[in-house]
């Protein structure tokens, strides 16, 4: 990864969104003044996560103080009594990459992470949630342009993955939190178990039983959640067609994803939309 950021403007009339990319990037700072008061930031509102790649820097929130070594990260908002910054010494540096953000749900998530991890988290690199992250990231260094609404689609999954985790952590490393990645990283396409097991160097069977006994569901059924979690966030804050949003959420065909719809939540997308 290089050191970048990369900002968004949100062009869509839909007011508030559900959930707003402001910016993310991946930055090293050494030798420098880096100094933020979230009390005082002119113009600069939402909800900040930030990860330590290396290196290390502080975070200070109501009085307590936070050493953020490789591999911890803090949330904050803004405006917030809290601040964080470089330590004044010589030999002091701090990579991380971070997003920021904000939207009418984005509160609800930032005080469901709060009240389960605190200001700050850890989290290994090789964990879902942080390996989500890294590779959007990634993906946008290599000339990634979201549609409309495809990066609040992303945050969703990233808070939704990011919660899970600090509330129950899978077991790192292993080929399970490789699929589970895959699986968030890729839904929207025709990813098949096939190839998911081909991926991981096992058989169907394998996975299968692998999978479910770490996440309770098998990889088909964690897929179609995630799907189904994307095309209820579609389905609310959009008017977006049936057809299209079966396309972008991963479904063959818009018959297909109301049959799967109903089956799994008891009513049709259009009747959820009216719902909700």
């Amino acid at each position: 990864m290089t050191h970048n950021f990369y900002g968004f403007i949100n062009y869509d009339a839909i007011s508030p969104l559900p959930m707003v990319l402001y910016d993310m990037g991946v930055e090293l700072r050494q030798n420098e003044n880096y100094y933020y008061d979230n009390i005082d930031r002119k113009n600069y509102d939402g909800y900040i996560i930030q990860y330590t790649l290396n290196g290390y820097g502080v975070y200070e929130s109501e009085g307590s103080l936070y050493n953020l070594e490789k591999n911890k990260g803090f949330i904050t908002c803004v405006p917030n009594n809290s601040k964080y910054y470089l330590p004044n010494h010589g030999d002091c540096f701090w990579e991380y990459i971070y997003v920021h953000f904000n939207g009418s749900v984005a509160k609800q998530f930032y005080e469901e992470i709060k009240k389960v991890s605190g200001d700050t988290f850890s989290l290994p690199p090789d964990n879902p949630a942080i390996q989500l992250l890294v590779n959007e990231y990634e993906l946008l260094e290599h000339g990634k342009q979201y549609r409309r609404f495809e990066s609040g689609a992303f945050m969703y999954n990233f808070l939704t993955t990011l919660l899970r985790e600090i509330s129950a952590p899978g077991s790192s490393g292993s080929q399970i939190t490789d699929a589970v990645n895959q699986i968030n990283t890729n839904y929207n396409t025709d990813i098949s178990l096939s190839e998911l097991s081909k991926n991981l160097g096992l058989t169907p069977s394998q996975l299968s039983r692998l999978f479910h006994n770490e996440m309770g569901i098998t990889p088909i059924e964690y897929l179609t959640n995630v799907r189904l979690e994307h095309s209820m966030q579609l389905l609310t804050m959009t008017n977006l067609g049936i057809n299209e949003i079966a396309s972008l959420c991963g479904f063959s065909n818009g018959n297909y994803f109301t049959k799967v719809f109903k089956k799994k939540l008891g009513l049709t997308p259009s009747k959820y939309r009216t719902n909700h």
